[in-house]
C-alpha cells in the first residue's frame, strides 16, 4: 500500500485517537519509530507521516504549548514555539504558492509590442503597394 490516504485510513482504524483525517492532532516527536516498532512497513511509514504532518490542517494545529500524541492519544510531549513558528512558515509558503498559481498571467508587453509592429508593417506595405499600381 504506497496510496497515503490507504495508509492513513487503516491508521485511524487501529490508532484512532492518535491519527484523525477531519481532526490533526499534534503526533509526538519520534512517532515513527513507535510505527515501526508496531511492525509497520518503512516506506508506508516514511509516506503516510509525510503526508500527514505536511497537510494545512495538521500545521494549523501545531500552536505553541498544544499536546503532542503517542499512537495511544496519550500527551507524549507540547508543540514548541520554534515547531509552531515553522509550521505556521510552512503555511504561509503554501498560501503565497497557491495565490501565485491563481493569479492570472500577466500580459507579455512585447508580443503585444510585437503585434502592434506587425499590423504597422501591414499597413505600410498596403500603402506601398497602393502606390505601386496607382
Amino acid at each position: 500500500m504506497t496510496d497515503p490516504r490507504d495508509i492513513i485510513a487503516a491508521w485511524e482504524r487501529r490508532y484512532p485517537l492518535a491519527f484523525s483525517h477531519k481532526d490533526r492532532k499534534p503526533l509526538k516527536i519520534g512517532i515513527r519509530e513507535d510505527l515501526l516498532a508496531a511492525g509497520h512497513d518503512a516506506v508506508e511509514v516514511a509516506v503516510g507521516i509525510g503526508w500527514y504532518i505536511r497537510s494545512s490542517n495538521y500545521r494549523r494545529r501545531q500552536v505553541a504549548g498544544a499536546a503532542r500524541l503517542d499512537l495511544d492519544g496519550k500527551p507524549a510531549g507540547v508543540v514548541t514555539e520554534k515547531e509552531a513558528a515553522h509550521a505556521a512558515a510552512a503555511l504561509e509558503a503554501v498560501k503565497k504558492a497557491a495565490q501565485k498559481r491563481s493569479a492570472p498571467p500577466a500580459a507579455a508587453p512585447a508580443l503585444l509590442d510585437g503585434f502592434a509592429a506587425l499590423r504597422a508593417a501591414a499597413r505600410t506595405r498596403r500603402e506601398r503597394q497602393h502606390e505601386v499600381t496607382a
